[in-house]
């Protein structure tokens, strides 16, 4: 085992908050999975490429930060941690939307931004907790019509993407109060979406897609 893999983690297995960023870490140890009542793990800005299967043992998580490493994937299993609230995986190497995170119910914070995504599935409309959601800095070109589903999402992150058109379901959000569209190549839009503030250009998008309904 490696030794920076024995030192980073602590003698107490008691413990709900480990703060493991920053520290250049390449594998994390099988071991994490006997921190059975840890509910916040941050592992934002390392160099992973996989997460070990003992990870999906932590039931009681509610916060997984894995920012700025370089997975591709996540472990199967990971859905088991269903009292998961926020999910950060930024700026990654994944290439399409991690299947697993379909399982997590009461998540209300995702944020997916800076990977290579180029796809969103229908099942984000499963995610019916989400408040926040970051999807910028991706190559999106589009979003499903399911998205019209995350009732409660107050801020949507679209910008730097490929997107030419949002769903008219997008006029579902009626609790939207940032949505952030710039840089990407629109085709379909409301007039003057550029001139706004955030806050109407939110409203002004989902009361576009209220009236262009079929």
């Amino acid at each position: 085992m490696d030794e920076r893999e024995v030192f980073v983690l602590p003698d107490d297995r008691e413990v709900k908050i480990l703060l493991l960023i920053d520290l250049g870490l390449t594998r994390l140890s099988p071991r994490i999975g006997e921190f059975s009542k840890v509910t916040t793990l941050e592992l934002y800005s390392n160099q992973l490429t996989y997460l070990p299967q003992e990870i999906t043992k932590l039931i009681t998580l509610e916060t997984l930060s894995l920012g700025k490493n370089r997975l591709t994937c996540l472990p199967r299993g990971i859905g088991n941690l269903i009292h998961l609230k926020t999910l950060d995986i930024q700026a990654n190497r994944f290439t399409c939307f991690p299947k697993e995170i379909e399982r997590f119910s009461k998540l209300e914070w995702l944020n997916l931004s800076s990977n290579q995504l180029t796809f969103l599935p229908p099942s984000i409309g499963n995610l019916t907790d989400l408040t926040i959601l970051f999807l910028n800095h991706n190559q999106l070109t589009s979003a499903p019509k399911e998205i019209g589903h995350l009732i409660h999402l107050r801020d949507l992150y679209l910008h730097d993407n490929l997107v030419t058109r949002l769903p008219q379901e997008v006029g579902n959000l009626r609790n939207l109060n940032y949505l952030s569209l710039f840089g990407n190549s629109w085709m379909v839009y409301p007039p003057k979406i550029g001139v706004e503030t955030a806050k109407n250009c939110a409203r002004r998008v989902v009361k576009y897609c209220q009236e262009h309904e079929e």
